[in-house]
């Protein structure tokens, strides 16, 4: 058999083909991958490993496919490159619109606080309100305080003496917040005493027609338990003063916010058997990552 044939194969199945032949088509496969190497790098290889000047492409689409089958690969290439390509969505404007107003339709109860000048011989020209949602058992309610203004009669005898008379605003146990004594006590001891989630305090408060967003029902809670840090400083000082403790240790996942990671955070259960006081102690361990 002459050297221009490939040795045949004791195999009943596979062909004898003249070496050139084979040679040619080992060419075209190994022509046929790189062509499909390029087109994986344009559509899917990163910006910077993709990017090739124009005249580069055009001529190497041109040597490839030749001149008119190559330009017209060349439209299809750069189509299916845009459809690719990564849009970067636009960027959300603030979408918080301010506080919430108070419902109209709850019940009010107006409290006026009126100055303690004698206004009988003035004129009322208007009004400060502030609003406080307040709990009571099986109801909600709002302290509507409000607080004239008025404006004094002109004195020819003393010009320029002050025109408006009004009570000074009252001070709030919690500040600026909507949220009264009495609602965030129901609050905190529904979470802490009664263990009842704040979704479901949330469900509640829907059911008495009052929608508490569960970002705000948050910091009312936050509001309420951070004057009781006294407390608590107070009572883990008075715990470990005690001359015999036990204790136990449990091991919980914390999560992290706005990550979705979590770390591993330890409990511990502290109690004085001679009182019998409970406490309990908490503390998160952030591993370092290699």
């Amino acid at each position: 058999m002459p050297y221009s044939y490939l040795y045949h194969m004791q195999n009943a199945a596979t062909s004898t083909v003249p070496l050139s032949d084979y040679q040619k088509l080992e060419s075209e496969i190994q022509d046929l991958k790189q062509r499909i190497a390029w087109f994986e790098r344009m559509m899917f290889g990163r910006k910077s490993e993709r990017f090739v000047p124009d005249e580069e492409v055009e001529g190497q689409l041109r040597m490839a496919f030749g001149a008119e089958q190559g330009q017209e690969v060349e439209e299809t290439v750069k189509q299916m490159i845009a459809a690719h390509e990564r849009k970067v969505p636009p960027k959300k404007e603030n979408a918080h619109k301010g506080r919430q107003p108070i419902p109209a339709h709850l019940p009010r109860v107006e409290e006026v606080i009126e100055p303690e000048e004698d206004v009988s011989e003035m004129k009322r020209v208007g009004e400060d309100i502030t609003e406080v949602l307040e709990y009571q058992p099986g109801k909600i309610w709002v302290r509507h305080i409000i607080r004239p203004k008025y404006a004094r009669v002109e004195d020819t005898m003393n010009p320029g003496q002050g025109q408006i008379v009004q009570a000074p605003a009252k001070e709030l146990p919690f500040g600026r917040s909507k949220a009264g004594v009495s609602l965030i006590v129901h609050i905190l001891s529904s979470k802490y005493v009664e263990h009842l989630p704040l979704h479901r305090l949330i469900a509640r408060f829907a059911r008495s027609g009052l929608k508490v967003p569960p970002a705000t029902i948050g910091n009312w809670a936050k509001t309420g338990a951070e004057p009781l840090m006294i407390l608590y400083e107070a009572y883990q000082k008075m715990i470990f003063e005690s001359f015999y403790l036990q204790m136990d240790e449990t091991t919980l996942k914390v999560l992290e916010d706005g990550k979705g990671k979590t770390h591993l955070g330890y409990l511990w259960a502290v109690f004085d058997p001679i009182n019998k006081l409970p406490f309990f102690l908490g503390a998160v361990v952030i591993c370092p990552r290699a």
